[in-house]
């Protein structure tokens, strides 16, 4: 049988419940204003507290978009993580990490459009978004988003190296796979144009697992007798 719970214990458990529905609350707001619009009052009132409450919780709004991202990251990061354990071959966990980064685009598009083009974020983050930089090379992005980005980035290359060395995958550039694998995935999110419908989720997940996956088969090599 549990122990019952300490009165810390119970406080604890209390204030992160109160914090990351503060959080789930502050998101959809950020999402229906943008972060320059929104507001602690609008913030408070999507929470159903008071602003007095936030303010003990955070120190301000650009603190809780912050905690925002940083609990996105985190959450993906333990999907991606979960997957990369999994006791199932490479493609299929390649398949999986497809289709839990788009489900997280599609999901949190709007987050992700406000981080990199809201010019307020620059002051959060201490960095000016730009339409082209390396999100692990470029010196304004700040050691706490190259460490996110960097950490996902690995899971990524830990599942094409294991493809490798099991034989599923040819011996590619894993960090050039890498690189492409994710503007892939970025291109179709973001890019605009090339289709007068959207695609689901689904549709997209197939798609990009079978062009990738083409480019980096084995048995596509062996097919065609390369080196």
């Amino acid at each position: 049988m549990q122990k019952p719970y300490t009165r810390s214990e119970r406080k604890k458990h209390r204030f992160e419940d109160n914090r990351l529905f503060i959080l789930g609350a502050a998101e959809r707001v950020f999402l229906q204003k943008g972060y320059t619009a929104a507001t602690m009052d609008d913030i408070a009132k999507e929470a159903q507290f008071s602003k007095a409450t936030l303010y003990s919780y955070f120190k301000g709004k650009s603190e809780i978009f912050s905690a925002v991202i940083f609990d996105i990251f985190d959450e993906i990061y333990t999907k991606l993580r979960e997957i990369q354990e999994e006791k199932i071959s490479a493609s299929e966990k390649l398949r999986k990490h497809i289709y839990t980064v788009c489900s997280f685009y599609q999901q949190k598009k709007n987050i992700v459009r406000i981080f990199f083009t809201e010019e307020a974020v620059k002051k959060i983050f201490q960095f000016q978004p730009k339409k082209n930089f390396h999100l692990l090379k470029d010196k304004e992005v700040p050691e706490s988003i190259k460490y996110q980005v960097d950490r996902l980035a690995k899971i990524n290359r830990a599942i094409l190296i294991e493809g490798i060395d099991n034989g599923e995958f040819r011996n590619v550039d894993v960090d050039d796979a890498s690189m492409i694998y994710g503007g892939m995935i970025r291109g179709l999110y973001f890019g605009g144009f090339g289709r007068s419908t959207p695609l689901t989720l689904e549709k997209s997940v197939d798609m990009l697992h079978r062009f990738f996956l083409y480019g980096i088969s084995k048995d596509r090599k062996e097919k065609k007798g390369e080196e």
